[in-house]
């Protein structure tokens, strides 16, 4: 289902096909457990940041609203989520929790980068580009 799902909408630059694997620790070791292998076939197409929000919103579907994020404390922070430290504000987990819709448009909006912008404050620290 899953896959069905991220094939909805085009994915340029990957290719996802159902995968079949056994963990040998944790609490899934030595089930038969079902996943996507994911492959990088042009990577100059490939936003992936844009692509793992679909993943997620997908994730979320599926779950039928009922995902759970990570609670506080994250390292160093004790007060806000994790998954709001590292988006950077709590809109991602706002969608996912379904305290506000996560449609298209959502995932548009949240992967929303001003990637030249990013590029003119971080040229001077680059190593490659």
């Amino acid at each position: 289902m899953l896959l069905e799902l991220l094939n909805q909408q085009a994915s340029p630059g990957l290719a996802c096909r159902p995968l079949k694997f056994r963990p040998t620790f944790d609490k899934f070791a030595g089930q038969i457990c079902g996943g996507l292998a994911v492959h990088v076939r042009q990577p100059a197409l490939v936003r992936s940041f844009h692509w793992t929000l679909r993943l997620l919103q997908a994730v979320q579907q599926l779950s039928g609203n009922s995902l759970r994020v990570l609670d506080p404390p994250y390292e160093y922070e004790y007060r806000r989520p994790p998954l709001d430290i590292l988006y950077g504000s709590a809109a991602l987990r706002q969608a996912l929790t379904g305290e506000t819709e996560f449609d298209a448009a959502r995932v548009q909006r949240l992967a929303g980068v001003d990637e030249l912008a990013w590029f003119h404050r971080t040229a001077d620290i680059l190593l490659y580009d």
